[in-house]
C-alpha cells in the first residue's frame, strides 16, 4: 500500500515482484490509470510475463482490468500457445479467457494439444463447481417440505440440500459449442 500512496504524490512507484498485483489491485479499485500502466510496463517485461506465468497474469489483467496488459497476455499465448497451456495457470484461466483463446485461429499449437488442454481445464473448472455447489446454501423448504419456489407435487427429490452435482459438460458449456 506503500507504493500507491507514493505513486499518488510522486506519479511513481517501485514495483516489484512481490507487490505487483497488489498494486494492479490497488490500482483498479483507486481507478488509479496510471499505475495500471505503470504495473502493466512492469510486468509485461520479459521477466515477469513468461510462457510458464503468462496465464496467471492474463487472470489477474483481466480480474482487474488492465485491458493493455490482457491483450499482451493474449499476444504471448498465441506465439508461445505450447508453452503457455502446458502451465498450471491455464487450468486456473476465467471461462472468458478461454473462450477468447479458442476463438483466435493464430494459435501456435495442434488441435488435439488444444482439445487435451481444454479437456484438463473442464475438469478444473467441474472441481471449482463442485465446490461452489457444495458450498451454496440449501433452499429454504416451507411447511411441506417443499423447496422455495416449488409447488407441491414438484418437491426437489434427491438427498435435497445445495445445488445440483455439475458434470463435465457443465463445466464446458459455452466453451465447447454442442
Amino acid at each position: 500500500m506503500t507504493s500507491a500512496i507514493s505513486y499518488m504524490y510522486t506519479g511513481d512507484a517501485a514495483v516489484d515482484k512481490s507487490n505487483a498485483f497488489e498494486l494492479l489491485e490497488t490500482a483498479h479499485k483507486l481507478q488509479l490509470p496510471g499505475l495500471t500502466a505503470l504495473v502493466s510496463s512492469f510486468l509485461m517485461s520479459a521477466d515477469e510475463c513468461s510462457p510458464a506465468s503468462v496465464c496467471n497474469v492474463l487472470s489477474n489483467a483481466q480480474q482487474l482490468g488492465a485491458a493493455v496488459l490482457a491483450q499482451h497476455c493474449y499476444a504471448l499465448i498465441e506465439r508461445e500457445t505450447k508453452a503457455a497451456i502446458e502451465s498450471v495457470g491455464f487450468e486456473d484461466l476465467p471461462r472468458e479467457a478461454v473462450v477468447q483463446l479458442l476463438q483466435r485461429d493464430t494459435l501456435a499449437i495442434d488441435e488435439l494439444d488444444l482439445f487435451l488442454a481444454v479437456i484438463r481445464w473442464g475438469q478444473k473448472e467441474k472441481k471449482r463447481l463442485e465446490a461452489a455447489a457444495a458450498a451454496a446454501p440449501a433452499p429454504e423448504s416451507d411447511a411441506a417440505g417443499n423447496d422455495s419456489g416449488e409447488t407441491a407435487g414438484e418437491g426437489g427429490g434427491g438427498a435435497g440440500g445445495g445445488a445440483e452435482r455439475p458434470d463435465l459438460a457443465t463445466a464446458l458449456a459455452g466453451v465447447i459449442e454442442s
